[in-house]
């Protein structure tokens, strides 16, 4: 994965899957390589657009794909960068000590 340039996450929006609910774990597995992302509308979506760490597509637009593999690239550092510090802020061991050893 540390060779990727861009990781892809096009969830199903649907209440029928299970990511539709949860915080899927392969994003920041991209994030924390310094991957920004291309997703669908899920439940950790929000903290990617909002901190810039990649691009909220509809799953069944391929035009928006290519738009957002695009952008990417043409902005490729500012969001490889946007991509790290995100994931710093979700690393386990802050939120874990935060959690549990207050």
């Amino acid at each position: 994965m540390k060779q990727w340039t861009i990781g892809i996450a096009p969830y199903v929006i649907e209440e029928s899957n299970v990511s539709f609910y949860t915080d899927p774990s392969k994003i920041k597995s991209y994030l924390a390589l310094s991957i920004p992302v291309i997703i669908t509308k899920i439940f950790f979506s929000e903290e990617v657009r909002k901190n810039h760490a990649g691009i909220i597509i509809n799953h069944d637009n391929p035009k928006e794909f290519v738009t957002a593999i695009t952008k990417l690239l043409n902005n490729y550092s500012f969001y490889q960068k946007n991509a790290l510090s995100l994931a710093k802020k979700y690393y386990y061991k802050k939120i874990y000590s935060h959690l549990f050893f207050r």
